[in-house]
């Protein structure tokens, strides 16, 4: 039984496609048809490209593990150390390899992972923006609030605002 796996060369690809269809659909009263076909079908184009550019890619298995590893541990700290020793490789070249299977470094990607996640918990009113930083692995609420603003262009309190209204 042999799995396929779809290599993303970007993942945000996938997610920023999900995240404006939510987008359209909560954000208003009447979503547009037009638009939201046009980001389905802009977002399965993106994901052809990204699929197509890849198609003889090949991810390492110690590169692969520490992916899962940080997709499976997004709230624990991590080291580019702790992460090269699971993987039974130096940090250079994780992070040399990492970066050439996912155009990011290590903890650059699980920092994206952990705003994504952070994002999709603000749309429950029921946490605070700090219960939702610590979930996801920032225990200063100030750093958490810089990375997100700096990634999404908008704070956190914004981003629930603008979808729990």
């Amino acid at each position: 039984n042999q799995e396929a796996c779809l290599m993303l060369r970007s993942p945000s690809v996938f997610t920023d496609c999900l995240w404006n269809l939510y987008a359209e659909l909560a954000g208003h009263r009447h979503p547009d048809p037009v638009i939201l076909k046009n980001l389905f079908y802009n977002g399965l184009r993106g994901l052809m490209r990204d699929t197509d550019e890849n198609s003889s890619f090949f991810i390492p298995e110690p590169v692969r593990q520490v992916k899962q590893y940080l997709d499976q541990h997004t709230q624990e700290k991590m080291t580019l150390h702790r992460l090269a020793a699971m993987a039974g490789i130096s940090v250079p070249h994780l992070s040399a390899e990492f970066k050439r299977c996912y155009a990011d470094s290590p903890i650059n990607y699980l920092i994206r992972q952990r705003l994504q996640q952070a994002r999709y918990l603000l749309l429950n009113r029921g946490l605070s923006i700090s219960e939702i930083a610590m979930k996801v692995g920032y225990e200063d609420i100030f750093h958490f609030s810089k990375l997100f603003k700096k990634h999404f262009g908008k704070s956190p309190q914004a981003v629930r605002n603008q979808f729990t209204d």
